[in-house]
């Protein structure tokens, strides 16, 4: 109950603080080893109560803003015209914005399950966790560079500058959101996309796109929470039979959710003054220290597998494998036996699976241990799935005959 809770509140801080959600919530059970399958269904079902919690949040810190934006969906319909005000633009950007994210999200969905189903992508989490934290960096920097005019006047200059001065006027006069053009929203909006990514800040993306696109500090954060308050509701409220499937976890979702959503409000309500007056660099130093030392370890608990080694492919769950043949090895952290297949003229080779302890797995070491070689077993075994790798449940078990010359004898059973 209380890695749900810690979760629940790591949900409602990072979603909003531009440290990527996603990245925390992958991350950090695995590195510090919670009870949590991140494959599970139930476990993707409390994740999306999180999020739903966290928009609920949003609309009721921005209630007032949400109010003005449903006025100008009205007002647009009685005079049949989209855009008749800086409102009522605001509010289309905002709908171009959800319609790109959530357009791109539908299509590669089922490719971005892979970062929670396969540990063996958490790797590239922290790299991209990393490069979050490069284009923040970047973004603040050409921020800060765009608004340091060519010349600064000084002394009795500055003293005798005009306010209409073009320079003075540079450092001063900043957009507002509802004054972005369409171009420049749609663009911010669709920055988002890049949040699907395990690893990319959504609000980090969508305020450096306000950023670069003339908006204040502030005025981005509060376009890209806005941005952000439909698509975190409407993917959470996709999902939301799925939660519905899984009523055991309710124990812990309630109110960790609860939970999320307080932690969410009061998160935006410190960014919202945080940024009146400060930069994202610190967010940006963070990602980049986080997700170094995220590396670092998930390296080092792999038993130094280079990042870029081959992921073995998941079969199917419930999948037959028959009369396949292949030897039994120690896994590489030496705690499990891994059976690994012969090609046996497949178009692609089966990855190695562990054998779930059963009879035929003592029978097997049994036999390699009576007969002081290494053996190649024919075998009938059911595939299962579990954290991100496949298992072999073993129902018949044959040795194969090693004998070079004279006729192939029929193996033995284990």
């Amino acid at each position: 109950m209380w890695q749900a809770l810690l979760l629940g509140a790591i949900q409602g801080v990072s979603e909003l603080f531009p440290v990527s959600s996603l990245a925390q919530v992958i991350l950090i059970p695995a590195l510090l080893k919670w009870q949590f399958d991140p494959a599970a269904q139930s476990f993707l079902a409390f994740v999306v109560a999180l999020h739903l919690a966290t928009a609920i949040a949003l609309v009721i810190y921005f209630w007032r803003d949400w109010l003005i934006v449903f006025r100008a969906y009205l007002g647009s319909i009685a005079r049949r015209k989209l855009v008749y005000d800086d409102a009522s633009k605001f509010a289309w950007l905002l709908v171009a914005g959800t319609l790109i994210v959530g357009a791109i999200g539908l299509v590669f969905e089922k490719h971005l399950r892979e970062f929670f189903e396969n540990p063996s992508y958490y790797w590239v989490v922290a790299v991209i966790l990393i490069a979050n934290g490069g284009v923040m960096l970047l973004g603040d920097y050409m921020k800060q560079r765009s608004e340091s005019p060519a010349f600064e006047p000084e002394g009795e200059e500055a003293a005798a500058a005009p306010e209409s001065d073009p320079v003075v006027v540079a450092t001063k006069v900043r957009k507002t959101a509802e004054q972005l053009n369409f171009v420049e929203g749609a663009l911010v909006g669709g920055a988002q996309t890049l949040a699907l990514l395990p690893g990319i800040s959504r609000s980090g993306v969508t305020i450096v796109g306000g950023l670069l696109a003339g908006l204040s500090y502030e005025q981005a954060s509060r376009f890209s929470f806005m941005l952000a308050t439909p698509v975190i509701g409407l993917a959470a409220l996709k999902e939301v039979p799925k939660l519905l499937k899984h009523h055991e976890v309710l124990t812990y979702t309630i109110p960790s959710a609860l939970l999320a959503g307080i932690t969410a409000y009061l998160s935006v309500r410190f960014l919202m003054k945080y940024f009146q007056h400060n930069r994202l660099a610190p967010f940006g130093y963070y990602c980049v220290a986080f997700g170094t030392l995220a590396l670092v370890l998930l390296r080092m608990r792999s038993g130094g597998v280079a990042p870029n080694a081959a992921i073995p492919p998941i079969i199917r769950e419930g999948t037959f494998i028959t009369d396949r043949t292949g030897r039994l090895m120690k896994s590489a952290d030496g705690m499990q036996e891994d059976f690994t297949f012969d090609a046996d003229g497949q178009a692609m080779q089966d990855p190695p699976m562990i054998i779930l302890p059963n009879l035929k797995l003592q029978l097997m070491e049994q036999a390699i241990a009576r007969s002081n070689r290494d053996l190649k077993f024919q075998v009938t075994a059911m595939v299962t799935q579990y954290q991100g790798r496949n298992w072999l449940l073993m129902e018949r078990v044959v040795v194969v005959p090693s004998s070079p010359s004279g006729p192939t004898r029929p193996g033995s059973d284990v």
